[in-house]
Formats: C-alpha cells, structure tokens, sequence
C-alpha cells in the first residue's frame, strides 16, 4: 500500500514538472508582442468610437510570423493590429471630430501627411509609433478604425 502512494505521489510530481516546463517552453518563444505590451496600447484608441456604434466586428490581433508568399528573406512579423468596423447615425462630420478629441485626449496627434480628420499617430512606450486612421464605407453608415504598430523585433518586408 505504501509503495501504491510513492509511485502515485511521483507520478502526480512527474506531471506537475512536464507541465510546468511545456509552460515555461511556451512563455520563452518569440513574438511579436511580447506580453500583448503594444496591443495594450492601442486598445484604448476604440474611444474614437461613436456611442451609437453598432459594432459589425472588431479584431484585436497580436503578430504572427509571415512572408511575402512563402519567398525567402521576407520573413518576419506582421504588425499589431485593432480593427473595428461599426455602423453609426451619427453624421458623418460628428463622427470625425468626435474621434479626433476622443484620440488627442489619449495623446494621437494628427498626422499630416494623410486628409485632415482622418488619421493619427502615436509614439508608444517603446520607442515605435502607431498609426490611427478613421475610413468611411462611401453610400453607408458603415466605418472602420485601424489602429496599427509595427511588431517588435523584424518586421516582415519585401512584398
């Protein structure tokens, strides 16, 4: 009977260090994002939202390591990504400049470079900066937010 509750107390100990080292195994591999740090950033960026907004779909989406087709040396990660595509009543111009005081107060500063009232950008805790754009559906009601960052580590290229 003692020797049936050594084998059964090691193999319970056997279990718990597998399990334990898969665990270990899977927290050390690469990514993108380590920790879901950049992705946590610009989560809160979906304030840009009009409270009417009825939400179609929304993808929050950490990196993944990708390629142009499969062609060597175009190999790394693609960027961190909130996507929101939503309906609203609002008008048109109310959803802009809701969106744009909405993002200031989170710090996103316009940028220039695209049409005023539509994109912004962000310097992140790690030195990146994230891109911010508001894009209306022509002849709908229909909106989509994307916020992006580019991963950390390499990012892929090429394509």
């Amino acid at each position: 009977m003692r020797r049936g509750h050594l084998v059964l107390g090691l193999g319970l100990l056997l279990v718990v260090v597998v399990a334990a080292g898969i665990w270990l195994w899977i927290g050390a591999q690469p990514t993108g994002d380590p920790g879901g740090r950049v992705l946590d950033q610009l989560r809160p960026a979906t304030a840009a939202l009009p409270s009417d907004a009825r939400i179609d779909y929304r993808n929050d989406v950490e990196p993944r390591w990708d390629s142009c087709d499969g062609r060597p040396g175009t190999e790394g990660w693609d960027d961190v990504d909130v996507q929101v595509h939503f309906t609203t009543a609002t008008a048109d111009v109310n959803v802009l400049s809701n969106a744009d005081a909405a993002l200031r107060r989170l710090g996103w500063l316009p940028d220039t470079s695209r049409p005023a009232g539509s994109s912004w950008r962000k310097a992140l805790a790690n030195g990146t900066t994230a891109r911010a754009s508001l894009e209306h559906d022509v002849g709908q009601d229909a909106w989509t937010l994307f916020v992006l960052a580019p991963p950390v580590g390499r990012r892929v290229s090429g394509c």
